[in-house]
């Protein structure tokens, strides 16, 4: 990775462990980093939702790529959710790190479904999940997603106000679990239900569906991966 950046002209640090990783970013300007999932001491998943947290209201932040010795398509589509801005894995020629790292300079991600969304905040599912474990999780994305359904299928069936009262649901749903997009989207969603006619509001809702299929994925996945599920309190 060191030669890389070489070769691009640039400069690089080492960190070592998780922990060690966050205080260098926080305590130097990057350009980019490249996140090792596989850190001791805190994961690189958890690290880079650290850092996407803490900076959400920059104008300008350093890129953030995962960097793997395993590519499940769980794992890809969790650093997809929290924001980060591009995924290698290993092994990997350094023409193609070279390549992604030059995307990263000149596009602001590598990834090759276009930029990633911030879906997921990692803190706000801790906080959210504490004394709870992957299954309670489970079934409140089962119930949640039974909402969504009930609502798809029968939207012009519902009144407003029923309507509007699923949406309310499902807007606690997102802010406890940490889905960052769907929660704003469902509390304008519910006021057009509430208000207006809601068979007009059918491809806001797909929408949201949409959303919560792909922010549930990776809520699973990170529950799945406990030794990742090590989310910083405080750097």
């Amino acid at each position: 990775m060191a030669n890389a950046v070489m070769l691009l002209g640039g400069e690089s640090r080492f960190a070592s462990t998780g922990h060690e990783a966050l205080r260098l970013a926080e305590r130097e300007t990057f350009d980019f980093i490249l996140m090792d999932l596989q850190m001791p001491e805190l994961g690189g998943v958890a690290a880079a939702s650290y850092l996407l947290h803490q900076w959400n209201t920059q104008a300008v932040r350093p890129r953030i790529i995962a960097f793997t010795g395993e590519n499940p398509d769980d794992t890809y589509a969790l650093c997809r959710a929290v924001g980060m801005d591009g995924f290698v894995s290993k092994p990997y020629s350094m023409s193609t790190l070279k390549k992604y790292l030059i995307q990263l300079l000149t596009q602001g991600h590598c990834w090759k479904e276009g930029p990633a969304e911030r879906l997921l905040d990692l803190k706000q599912i801790e906080d959210g999940m504490r004394g709870r474990d992957e299954n309670c999780l489970a079934k409140s994305i089962k119930e949640a997603r039974l909402t969504l359904l009930t609502m798809r299928t029968q939207l012009a069936e519902l009144s407003g106000g029923e309507l509007s009262d699923m949406a309310d649901a499902l807007v606690r749903f997102a802010t406890q679990h940490g889905y960052v997009q769907m929660a704003p989207a469902l509390r304008q969603l519910a006021t057009g239900l509430k208000w207006g006619d809601a068979t007009a509001h059918l491809t806001q809702l797909v929408r949201v569906h949409d959303l919560f299929e792909v922010a549930s994925q990776a809520a699973l996945a990170w529950h799945r991966q406990p030794q990742m599920a090590r989310y910083p309190q405080a750097a």
